[in-house]
């Protein structure tokens, strides 16, 4: 299967964009508000989630790629600092090879695919180690629980999750 997305490139954009929405996790908007990310770093995480391969997480580009996709508005200069400090604030893993130039594997933190075996799960790039061997745990979804006491300020959100059980999906 991993052969598959390293040779299937989409030739046109409405191959890559087929779905309309891209999401976003709402704490990224905190991160932003105290200074943990710049707007620059949303701009780029925001475009390399839009790009990423859904079903997986993996993003295959560089900043090249992302310089090319804003139009090449922003320099090229800012964007790798930029992903340097998506890298080292832990928004995403490079599978980046030393010395080697051209497009290379990102992995997102944090990542649920939408579509796919893997939907339902989270990418754990802490303890993904290739491309190939990447790390997804098994999470449930948020539950809203409401009464028909309860007024909209009422609702609760409450999150069910289950931390010691992890899938290792290395059929990718």
């Amino acid at each position: 299967m991993f052969s598959q997305l390293e040779n299937k490139q989409p030739t046109t954009q409405s191959q890559i964009y087929t779905d309309g929405f891209t999401a976003i996790r709402h704490g990224i908007f905190d991160h932003l508000r105290d200074g943990r990310m710049h707007p620059t770093m949303l701009a780029i995480y925001v475009l390399i989630l839009h790009q990423c391969d859904w079903r997986s997480g993996l993003w295959l580009g560089s900043a090249y790629r992302v310089f090319d996709s804003f139009g090449q508005t922003i320099e090229l200069r800012t964007i790798r600092d930029n992903l340097k400090r998506l890298y080292k604030s832990g928004y995403l893993k490079s599978f980046r090879k030393k010395g080697r130039r051209g497009n290379y594997y990102v992995a997102i933190n944090k990542y649920r695919p939408t579509v796919g075996v893997l939907r339902g799960r989270q990418l754990n790039t802490d303890k993904s180690t290739s491309p190939k061997d990447l790390f997804y745990e098994v999470r449930s979804e948020d539950v809203v629980t409401a009464s028909q006491e309860c007024t909209d300020d009422a609702v609760t959100v409450q999150r069910r999750c289950t931390l010691s059980r992890y899938t290792r999906c290395s059929s990718l």
